[in-house]
């Protein structure tokens, strides 16, 4: 008789860091992920991690949270938020923007927003370069 299964329960923590980044992805679509992948893996994604976890951490454990579903598409910002499931009220939201600095061409500027400040001040990640050229919207 072979060995019974033993499933494998993700942390909590793991679950909203891998939606995260599966949701990130999907914002990026097929044209801009590939091209900006490597840099948002070392540099940007690490740090949407950390304040995943702080914001995971400093929440009260009785509280239920959630992660949004689908990320905003064209020309939003909106990446995911991580909300409280009983009030459907958001904790933090991550965002990218899409600058263009003249002579310098576009950039994806990655910030979050949090409920503490009414979600007002921009809490910079980081940028990454896209070109000169416009870039897609998100989604495609």
């Amino acid at each position: 008789m072979a060995d019974p299964q033993i499933e494998v329960v993700e942390s909590i923590e793991d679950y909203f860091i891998d939606s995260a980044k599966t949701l990130a992805y999907e914002k990026f679509g097929t044209k801009i992920g590939p091209v900006i992948s490597d840099e948002f893996e070392q540099v940007i994604f690490p740090k949407i991690d950390e304040a995943i976890r702080m914001t995971l951490n400093t929440e009260n454990e009785h509280r239920r949270l959630s992660i949004s579903e689908r990320p905003g598409g064209n020309y939003s910002e909106k990446i995911f938020n991580v909300y409280d499931k009983d009030s459907q009220k958001d904790l933090i939201r991550f965002h990218v923007r899409t600058d263009k600095r003249p002579q310098d061409g576009y950039f994806f500027n990655f910030h979050y927003h949090v409920v503490e400040d009414g979600f007002n001040s921009h809490y910079t990640i980081g940028d990454i370069y896209w070109s000169k050229d416009t870039p897609p919207k998100w989604l495609s």
